[in-house]
């Protein structure tokens, strides 16, 4: 009895989602896509764009205003969407001219995140980008980077700008990090 699906911008669970009202052929709306699955759906409408124009204005940015002339990156690599947009920064950044980006995954259920950092070079490059969608990620990585002693400015997704990461650190947002988003 639905006439159209009407979607966010899903991290997990595209293909269910979109498999569900394939066979009635009714039309989803996504605002963003996060997913590879989306873009394929040939019932599915993206009407602010892909992974790639989210994900992407982040390295002209880290160029650009912040003057990167490294960068480390970490990721929930359990998240396809995560992995897919960690790829396209990497990417953007190499095109921006940034020769040196590490990156590296961790598990959403990971908390201490001191080895992907570790992996990453975070603390000894002149930027370091969380890539990734908010909660728990967002306040285990503030309370790594603090435990460790890492003071590089921080890049992060706009969902990282939650009550989560600010009670994290004690009811503030951490000082010094720049908050991207892009719709």
């Amino acid at each position: 009895a639905i006439s159209a699906v009407a979607a966010g911008a899903i991290d997990v669970g595209n293909t269910a989602l979109e498999s569900a009202p394939a066979p009635s052929k009714k039309p989803t709306f996504f605002g963003v896509s996060l997913s590879t699955v989306d873009a394929k759906d040939k019932q599915g409408f993206i009407l602010y764009g892909t992974g790639t124009a989210i994900a992407a204005p982040m390295a002209t940015f880290a160029k650009s205003r912040l003057h990167a002339k490294s960068v480390s990156i970490t990721y929930p690599s359990n998240i396809p969407a995560e992995v897919e947009g960690t790829n396209i920064v990497k990417a953007a950044l190499e095109y921006e001219g940034i020769k040196k980006v590490y990156s590296a995954g961790f598990t959403s259920s990971d908390t201490n995140l001191t080895e992907p950092f570790d992996a990453a070079h975070a603390g000894k490059t002149t930027l370091f980008i969380a890539f990734n969608s908010g909660g728990p990620a967002c306040s285990h990585t503030y309370l790594t980077l603090k435990s460790l002693g890492i003071h590089t400015q921080a890049l992060v997704n706009g969902p990282c700008d939650t009550p989560t990461v600010a009670k994290a650190d004690g009811g503030q947002l951490p000082a010094g990090w720049y908050y991207a988003q892009a719709v």
